[in-house]
């Protein structure tokens, strides 16, 4: 038996790589649904900023 098997109390190599293919589908899961949110407050801070060209006429000195 395999030590992580072992040391998640499960008699067989074959049990601890149930529950490991288990963990691995949620942190997919998981994974998602934090990258959709983060895209999700991407786009509404993009939305909320004001386009640079409409500001001051976009007569804005280039920096150069």
């Amino acid at each position: 038996m395999c030590e992580l098997a072992w040391r998640m109390g499960h008699s067989s190599t074959r049990a601890a790589l149930v529950y490991l293919h288990a963990r691995d589908d949620r942190a997919r899961e998981l994974a998602d649904a934090l990258g959709e949110r983060a895209e999700k407050e991407l786009n509404q801070w993009r939305e909320s900023r004001p386009d640079p060209s409409e500001e001051d006429g976009g007569d804005r000195p280039s920096g150069t």
